[in-house]
């Protein structure tokens, strides 16, 4: 599986699944793409929550409280 980036959420669902496949892996070929997947993953969740938090209200910024 070659993973370049995630940007859906059906993205992330292949990716876990792949990820379930390769844990237990020795192959040294598998533990780089499971490495690849685990950083493709954690950076996809961070964005979300980013965009959770920024919709937030007491992240708003109002121009006129400036």
């Amino acid at each position: 599986m070659k993973v370049e980036k995630i940007q859906t959420n059906e993205d992330l669902k292949l990716a876990l699944s792949r990820v379930e496949k390769l844990w237990d892996s020795e192959d040294p070929q598998e533990v780089v793409e499971l490495n690849s997947l685990a950083t493709l993953i954690s950076d996809y969740e961070d964005k979300l929550l980013c965009q959770e938090r920024m919709a937030q209200p007491e992240f708003k910024v109002d121009i006129d409280d400036r």
